[in-house]
């Protein structure tokens, strides 16, 4: 059996500020509107991952009695060829950086971006490709 990524769900505050933040930083965009009235999904294409963006709790369901959850993720990780120029671009368009680019172990640069939500974007440079498991 293989298995591939369909999409990442992420619980949101505010929904709109968040496909704003990763329309604009990212070059996303919207693929998909579904879900219902009580709970709206909207689809981002990011990087070729699909994205999904609801609210946090549904209109008129308290959390504790809602089948789905009311936090989303906290952290994405995203591949760049080049950290450094990827944290100016982004920092060029009103990103917060939250750890300036650095270099983690050998062959491993990172940054961290923030983002909406508390979630923290991890920019990954790797310089010496991954081990395959």
């Amino acid at each position: 059996m293989e298995f591939g990524l369909d999409h990442i769900h992420f619980r949101c505050e505010d929904v709109d500020t968040a496909i704003d933040f990763y329309t604009r930083m990212f070059g996303g965009y919207i693929s998909e509107r579904s879900g219902s009235k009580q709970m709206p999904v909207v689809f981002v294409n990011v990087a070729g991952i699909r994205l999904a963006f609801s609210p946090k709790s549904q209109e008129g369901v308290p959390a504790a009695f809602s089948n789905r959850p009311d936090k989303g993720i906290y952290q994405l990780g995203l591949c760049v060829n080049d950290v450094d120029k990827a944290v100016e671009e982004l920092r060029s368009k009103g990103a917060q950086i939250e750890r300036e680019p650095s270099e983690l172990r050998p062959g491993l640069k990172a940054a961290l971006v923030k983002a909406p939500d508390g979630v923290q974007i991890e920019l990954v440079e790797h310089t010496i490709p991954p081990r395959k498991s």
